[in-house]
C-alpha cells in the first residue's frame, strides 16, 4: 500500500479514535478528576483505534498470535501516548485554560504522529519476504 494512501487512512481512523476519546473523556469529567477521565477515554478510543488500523490501514493478520503480540506491542506504544497526552491535556487545560476541545485536539495530533510514525517504523514495517507490512512476529 502508498505510504500516502496509509497515512490517509491512519488519518481517518484518528478521527474517528479522537471522537470516541472526546466524547469518553468530556462525559467522564463530569463524575471523576481530568486525568482519570483523560486516560479513560485515551484507553477506549486506542483499543479502537487498533481494531480498525491493524488490517485497513497496516495490512496485519487476524490470527490469534498476531493479534495478540500485535496488541501488546501497540500497547506499549500507546502507553507512551498516553503518558504524552496526559501531559498535553493538563498543561493546556489546568495550567493555560484552554478548552477540553482544543486540548484534546492538541494532544491528539502530537500523539497520533507518534502512533503513527512507531508503528511504521517498528510494529508493522516491512520484513524481507513479507507482503507488505503484515506483522509476523
Amino acid at each position: 500500500m502508498k505510504v500516502t494512501t496509509q497515512a490517509i487512512r491512519y488519518g481517518a481512523v484518528g478521527a474517528a479514535s479522537f471522537c470516541a476519546d472526546f466524547v469518553i473523556t468530556w462525559v467522564s469529567l463530569q463524575y471523576m478528576p481530568l486525568l482519570v477521565a483523560n486516560t479513560l477515554g485515551f484507553v477506549f478510543a486506542n483499543a479502537i483505534n487498533f481494531l480498525l488500523a491493524h488490517q485497513w490501514v497496516f495490512g496485519g493478520v487476524w490470527s490469534r498470535q498476531v493479534v495478540f503480540s500485535s496488541y501488546l506491542s501497540a500497547l506499549g506504544i500507546s502507553t507512551v501516548g498516553l503518558l504524552i497526552n496526559n501531559i498535553a491535556v493538563w498543561t493546556l487545560f489546568s495550567w493555560f485554560g484552554s478548552s477540553l476541545l482544543f486540548a484534546k485536539a492538541a494532544a491528539a495530533a502530537i500523539v497520533m504522529l507518534w502512533n503513527y510514525l512507531t508503528r511504521v517504523l517498528w510494529l508493522y514495517r516491512s520484513r524481507p519476504g513479507d507482503c507488505g507490512g503484515n506483522v509476523g512476529h
